[in-house]
């Protein structure tokens, strides 16, 4: 085997670790290279082994936005306490929804109507003349200049 080339041990392992949420600088240093050498072999690989690791990747963003929809919609799970006398019980916790989880799925999946800045197209013409007149007008109407 070439050294440029990855082999199908290292494909293994840098699926496991794009699963498990790894990002592409972790990944290339799992096996001792730099973000380049990785994205170099990766472009020479063949497109199968590439598709495993983009799948792998994409299971770690599934569960990351699955949370974030829990969190932001709340979401409830059983516990196991210990009570004084020893005796061990189940409970149902809930979890309340979260602003800042909704504000921020809301601004990625609906940015149109989410975003901070808003975009206000104006067309025609303002004239400014009339307006400072006007506002003159008002001024000396009551008692100004």
């Amino acid at each position: 085997m070439e050294p440029s080339k990855i082999g199908k041990a290292e494909a293994e392992k840098l699926a496991a670790l794009a699963k498990a949420g790894k990002t592409d600088e972790e990944l290339a240093a799992s096996m001792g290279w730099s973000r380049a050498t990785l994205h170099a072999r990766l472009a020479d690989a063949p497109a199968l082994l590439v598709s495993e690791i983009r799948e792998a990747k994409a299971v770690a963003d599934d569960r990351v936005q699955r949370s974030l929809f829990d969190r932001a919609c709340g979401w409830s799970c059983d516990e196991e306490r210990t009570l004084p006398d020893g005796r061990i019980v189940t409970v149902k916790r809930r979890y309340p929804p979260d602003t800042t989880a909704c504000i921020f799925w809301l601004k990625n999946r609906r940015p149109k109507e989410w975003r901070d800045r808003q975009e206000i197209e104006h067309s025609g013409e303002v004239d400014f003349r009339a307006v400072l007149q006007a506002a003159r007008a008002r001024l000396q109407a009551a008692g100004g200049e």
